[in-house]
C-alpha cells in the first residue's frame, strides 16, 4: 500500500495580532483503486484538527476519492501527519502575511494548561500536555535567535546557500483503537512469571519494558519474568502493536494483571501456610512467606499453574505533543537541500524508558524527513508507476540526515496508572512540516510561498525560478 496523497485547502480567520479565531478546511484523499483502510485516513486528519491550537470555531470537510492508482493504507501516523502538515503550513503563512515571527504566532495560539481537559470538534477530549513549554525548550535548545541572526546575515551578503528555520508544533491521539487491552500472567513450572500483554515486539522494545514493569509490580528480579509473544488463542480480542498504543495500554494492563496475580499468589500461600493474607509477602528470591518469619517460605514453582487475566480500559486516547525545529541550507543554484539540524522536544507523559523513547522519536523523525525530502510514488498519465525500484524511489541514507536531537517534557496523563502516552509515531507526525517550512522559509526572500512535498532539488529549483 501507499499513503499520504491528500489535496488540502485551509482558511484561517485571525486578528492583526495573529490570534486565530476560526478555521475552515477541506481535505480530499486519493485512496487508489480500492477504498480499503486508506479511506479512514482523511477522517483521522479531520479528527485531529485544530491540533495543539486554541481555535474554537472549526469546520473541516473530509473526503476519500477512488482513482486508478495503487490503494492507500496506514503508514506511521496515518492522517495525523497530514493534519499537522496542514496546520503548520497555515501558521507559517499567517506569520508571513502579518510580518510576524513564526514562533510568535504559535506562541499566541498554543493551548495552555488551563485549557485542559479540552473537547475537540471531533468529540475527542484532550488531556493535559505542555505544548508551549515544549516549543520554548525546542527554540532554546536549537539556538533559535542565533539562527535567525545568521539567516539575516546570509541574506544581506547574498550567500547562495540560504538558511531556513522551520517549526512544527504538533499534537496526536494515541491508544485510541479499542482502548481495552487484555493481558494474562501465570506461574511456570520452573517458578518464573510468564506474562502476555497482548502486543507483539515490532522493534519498539516493549518486551523489556513489560518485563521491568512486571518485576517492579511483583517485587521480583527481572530474571524471573518472561514476556512472551502474544498467543492469539489466549485472548478473544487483542489488537496488537500499532497506533502508538503499546506503552499506555499494554504496560498498564501488564501492571494490572501483575497486581492481580500477586494477590492470587498471596491467597494461595496464606492457605498453605495457615496465615492471614495480609501477613504474606512475595520475596525477591521468588518465595512467598510470612512477614517476620524468613525461615518459612513456599517457592513459586510450588504454585505453578496459578494464572489470572486482566483488561485495562483507558476510555479516551491520550494526547502527546511537542515541537520539532528544523534548520536547512538551500543552494539556490541547484535547488539542493541540506538538513543541518533537527530538534525534537516531546511531551509523551511519564517516560518509561528515555533511551527507547528517544529511539522511537529519532526513527520516526527520519521517516518524516524522508517524506519531506525524498519519498514519492510517481505515475504517468495512464497511471503506470514510474518509481518501480529503490533506484527511482529514494530513501535516506545515514549521510542524508543529521542526528535527530531529542529532549522530553513529562506531563503525566491521568488516563492510565503509569501516566504515559504514545510516542512511536510522533516523529513522523511532526517532522515533515518542520522540514518543509524550513525550506520555504529559506526561499521566502525570493518570493517562494509554497513547495509541495517531497521538496526535491528539481522541485525546489523550479520554485526558485518561478518565484512561487
Amino acid at each position: 500500500m501507499q499513503a499520504r496523497d491528500q489535496d488540502q485547502r485551509i482558511t484561517l480567520a485571525a486578528d492583526q495580532n495573529g490570534v486565530v479565531n476560526a478555521l475552515e478546511a477541506e481535505v480530499s484523499a486519493d485512496v487508489g483503486g480500492y477504498a480499503g483502510m486508506g479511506a479512514f485516513e482523511p477522517l483521522q486528519t479531520q479528527r485531529l484538527i485544530p491540533g495543539p491550537y486554541r481555535i474554537d470555531q472549526v469546520a473541516v470537510t473530509a473526503s476519500a476519492v477512488m482513482t486508478n492508482t495503487v490503494p492507500t493504507g496506514p503508514y506511521r501516523g496515518p492522517g495525523r501527519a497530514e493534519a499537522i502538515g496542514l496546520l503548520e503550513r497555515a501558521m507559517d503563512t499567517l506569520a508571513r502575511d502579518l510580518d510576524l515571527d513564526p514562533a510568535e504566532v504559535r506562541r499566541r495560539n498554543l493551548l495552555q494548561p488551563a485549557d485542559f481537559p479540552r473537547e475537540m470538534p471531533s468529540g475527542l477530549v484532550m488531556d493535559l500536555a505542555d505544548h508551549l513549554g515544549a516549543m520554548e525548550q525546542a527554540l532554546s535548545e536549537i539556538g533559535y535567535r542565533r539562527l535567525r541572526e545568521e539567516q539575516a546575515a546570509r541574506r544581506a551578503t547574498g550567500d547562495q546557500r540560504l538558511l531556513g528555520i522551520g517549526l512544527s508544533c504538533w499534537a496526536d491521539f494515541t491508544g485510541r483503537h479499542e482502548p481495552c487491552q487484555p493481558s494474562a500472567a501465570r506461574v511456570t513450572d520452573d517458578g518464573r512469571i510468564e506474562i502476555d500483554a497482548g502486543i507483539a515486539p515490532i522493534g519498539q522494545g516493549m518486551q523489556s519494558i513489560i518485563t521491568r514493569l512486571t518485576a517492579d509490580a511483583l517485587g521480583l528480579d527481572p530474571s524471573r519474568i518472561v514476556a512472551v509473544t502474544p498467543n492469539t488463542g489466549r485472548f478473544r480480542s487483542a489488537l496488537g502493536s500499532f497506533g502508538s498504543r503499546s506503552a499506555s495500554l499494554a504496560s498498564s494492563s501488564a501492571v494490572q494483571v501483575s497486581e492481580r496475580l500477586r494477590k492470587k499468589l498471596k491467597e494461595r500461600a496464606a492457605d498453605l501456610l495457615e496465615a492471614a493474607v495480609d501477613d504474606i509477602e512475595l520475596r525477591p528470591d521468588g518465595t512467598l512467606g510470612v512477614l517476620g518469619t524468613p525461615s518459612a517460605g513456599i517457592p513459586l514453582a510450588d504454585l505453578a499453574g496459578t494464572e489470572t487475566t486482566a483488561a485495562f480500559d483507558q476510555g479516551q486516547p491520550t494526547f502527546p505533543g511537542g515541537t520539532h525545529v528544523a534548520a536547512v541550507e538551500v543552494d539556490i543554484e541547484t535547488g539542493n537541500v541540506d538538513l543541518i539540524r533537527h530538534m525534537a522536544v516531546t511531551d509523551c507523559g511519564q517516560l518509561l524508558n528515555e533511551v527507547q523513547a528517544s529511539g522511537q522519536v529519532q526513527g520516526g523523525a527520519v521517516q518524516g524527513i524522508a517524506i519531506a525530502l525524498f519519498e514519492e510514488m510517481r505515475y504517468d498519465a495512464d497511471a503506470n508507476p514510474l518509481t518501480t525500484s529503490l533506484a527511482d524511489y529514494l530513501v535516506p541514507a545515514a549521510s542524508d540526515v543529521p542526528e535527530v536531537e531529542t529532549h522530553f517534557i513529562e506531563t503525566p496523563t491521568d488516563r492510565n496508572p503509569l501516566g504515559t502516552k504514545g510516542v512511536g509515531e510522533s516523529g513522523t507526525v511532526a517532522a515533515p512540516a518542520a522540514v518543509q517550512n524550513a525550506i520555504i522559509d529559506a526561499l521566502s526572500p525570493l518570493g517562494v510561498t509554497h513547495i509541495d512535498m517531497p521538496c526535491t532539488p528539481e522541485r525546489v529549483w523550479q520554485a526558485i525560478k518561478n518565484g512561487e
